[in-house]
């Protein structure tokens, strides 16, 4: 049994975190330092997250994307 308090960190990740971080560090580690490790996996919690948040919301069969109208000109 664990006597350390749980990292607030570590806490709230996705389960896909330490999977993906395992594959960076074992393709990449040695090239990276451990501050840098420690960014990758900042930047891949944030992505996690952000890709949590846009799995959550609903959308309808019959929704699209959003789409602008650029009208073609010609260069003269």
């Amino acid at each position: 049994m664990s006597t350390q308090p749980p990292d607030p960190k570590t806490e709230d990740q996705d389960p896909a975190l330490r999977p993906l971080l395992d594959i960076i560090q074992s393709r990449y580690g040695g090239r990276l330092d451990e501050s840098q490790l420690d960014q990758v996996s900042e930047q891949l919690a944030g992505l996690l997250r952000d890709a949590a948040r846009l799995r959550a919301y609903p959308l309808a069969n019959a929704d699209e994307p959003f789409s602008v109208f650029r009208p073609f000109r010609k260069e003269w």
